[in-house]
């Protein structure tokens, strides 16, 4: 299984919602405005999102990849293969308790950089195209939304969409 990140960005209009007590906001203040970020476990094909997640832009990938392997409930995973932005000693060690392979490159100064196959780190590319596929789609690519229920049920839309039109 593959699994990455995208950055999306949101209107100024997304953020002026009236604030709901049961609903926390997937917003965050960046530079130029609003951003959002859209974590996606695919399959090895990239035809399939099998868990999806939307956070606010300001939260590191290595704190939702925990949450979407945990989240996959088919399957046992032979491996994961991501990029070093989910390089951690931590992360690592859980995926080798549930016997997962982790093809993960090191950070560039890790203290105890473990190796990875670069031949089957190639197959990265396949979620990149995922994503990009999904970022297709005006809605998924820009927010208009304050919470992050309305662009997930929408990202979940899309996704089941490009995973029949394959």
């Amino acid at each position: 299984m593959l699994l990455d990140s995208t950055v999306g960005r949101a209107y100024v209009s997304a953020a002026g919602a009236p604030q709901k007590k049961e609903a926390e906001p997937a917003l965050y203040r960046i530079r130029p405005g609003f951003g959002t970020q859209i974590h996606s476990l695919v399959d090895r094909r990239g035809r399939r999102s099998l868990c999806l997640r939307v956070t606010g832009d300001q939260r590191h990938d290595s704190t939702q990849a925990w949450a979407l392997v945990e989240a996959w409930t088919g399957a046992p995973l032979p491996c994961l293969i991501a990029d070093r932005a989910y390089d951690s000693d931590g992360f690592r060690a859980w995926l080798a308790q549930r016997d997962i392979e982790a093809v993960i490159p090191a950070w560039r100064g890790h203290l105890n950089p473990q190796s990875h196959d670069p031949e089957r780190y190639k197959a990265r590319k396949v979620v990149e195209r995922g994503i990009g596929r999904l970022k297709q789609w005006r809605r998924v690519a820009t927010r208009y939304d304050k919470y992050e229920y309305k662009p997930f049920y929408f990202l979940c839309l899309a996704a089941a969409w490009l995973w029949l039109q394959s």
